[in-house]
């Protein structure tokens, strides 16, 4: 926890975005993060539940979903929930591929899957989750460079 909380700090003292993975340690990260000054990260490889978005979203941080909305029906909830401009997309390559090619290897061409998904569960063209997870990543990330 201690390392957690100085890599928390180091990100702020830097200026750059906190990039956490949370596995089974909910309570930790809150805790880590609301305890922290650093407000600006994002919970990679997003897997827990509806509560924990809305307390990890209340401090400012963002949510990054994977292919796992693609398989765990519990995740659907929180992607209807949780406001577009909020989230990112993300692969987690080579792990978590999503429906239709699970069981092989993952690869960064399957976002798509995962926008897809978002753009189903929310109602929405994927066009309007391209631009918005994209927008998300270049606020999120100030020192990514915008050449659209």
């Amino acid at each position: 926890r201690k390392i957690y909380q100085e890599q928390l700090e180091m990100a702020n003292s830097l200026d750059l975005p906190a990039v956490v993975h949370c596995r089974e340690s909910d309570d930790d990260i809150l805790s880590g993060i609301q305890e922290s000054d650093h407000k600006s990260g994002v919970i990679h490889c997003f897997a827990s539940n509806l509560d924990f978005a809305e307390k990890i979203l209340a401090t400012g941080f963002h949510l990054s979903f994977t292919g796992m909305i693609t398989f765990v029906k519990e995740l659907e909830e929180v992607v209807r929930e949780v406001p577009l401009s909020k989230m990112m997309v993300e692969t987690d390559s080579p792990y978590l591929t999503p429906k239709p090619f699970r069981g092989k290897k993952n690869q960064p061409a399957y976002v798509l899957h995962v926008a897809e998904k978002i753009a189903q569960l929310k109602d929405i063209d994927l066009e309007e989750v391209a631009e918005s997870t994209t927008k998300t990543a270049y606020s999120l990330f100030k020192k990514l460079e915008d050449n659209s």
